[in-house]
């Protein structure tokens, strides 16, 4: 259990430490971005009978990187997906913008069965893949999307493209939020059916609940 923790712990950080690499290629920062308030006060302590336990504490160097984005990292235990770690990274196509496969590559993960699927129930498509061969003694499965002023984004050709317009045409006020869940699977077996199921339903749930592309709002 203790060596989930750190893994899921590294995982955090590795993905916010390159979006604050990306944050600062761009210097000086924009302002504090203040676009996640009400998708903060929307985050339920009950998601189909997972529990919020705790948050994810970041560390003082990853919260100086991504200081002009807002981070929130809520932590569930589900009874059949087993622990669920949430993170959101809100900001703009500046401070927030990044391709989660060059993160997860970066700190040593291969990645298989990269695919899209649509969370049960609705019509969003979320990015879906295994991270596999780390330090930890498990595997993880993680989903993720993009809501880019307000539009539901989850291809890496799509998110390049809009880290090439940050880039190149100077974009640097596009609201952004990063929408990420991770749970860990087993290593050299297969999976549990339920479970896999059960963080589906969890992520479905959750981003229901949240509404971000209604609530997500510029700093403006």
């Amino acid at each position: 259990m203790q060596d989930l923790r750190r893994a899921s712990a590294l995982l955090v950080i590795t993905a916010l430490v390159a979006a604050g690499v990306n944050a600062t290629w761009n210097p000086p920062p924009p302002p504090k971005f203040q676009g996640l308030t009400a998708i903060k006060q929307r985050i339920p302590s009950d998601v189909n009978g997972a529990i919020r336990t705790s948050d994810t504490e970041f560390a003082a160097n990853v919260k100086a990187a991504l200081s002009a984005a807002d981070l929130i990292g809520p932590v569930y235990s589900s009874p059949e997906a087993g622990r669920i770690d949430v993170l959101l990274i809100g900001g703009t196509d500046r401070s927030a913008l990044h391709d989660p496969r060059a993160c997860m590559i970066g700190a040593g993960w291969r990645l298989e069965n990269d695919h899209t699927e649509t969370l049960p129930g609705t019509n969003v498509q979320a990015r879906v893949c295994k991270m596999v061969g780390g330090t930890a003694d498990t595997d993880f499965e993680v989903l993720y999307l993009y809501v880019v002023d307000k539009t539901i984004i989850q291809q890496v050709t799509q998110i390049r493209m809009q880290m090439l317009a940050s880039a190149l045409i100077g974009k640097k006020g596009t609201p952004v939020c990063f929408f990420r869940l991770q749970r860990a699977v087993p290593r050299n077996r297969a999976d549990d059916p339920k479970a896999a199921a059960s963080f589906r339903d969890f992520a479905a749930t959750l981003w229901n609940r949240l509404e971000i592309p209604s609530h997500l709002v510029d700093n403006g």
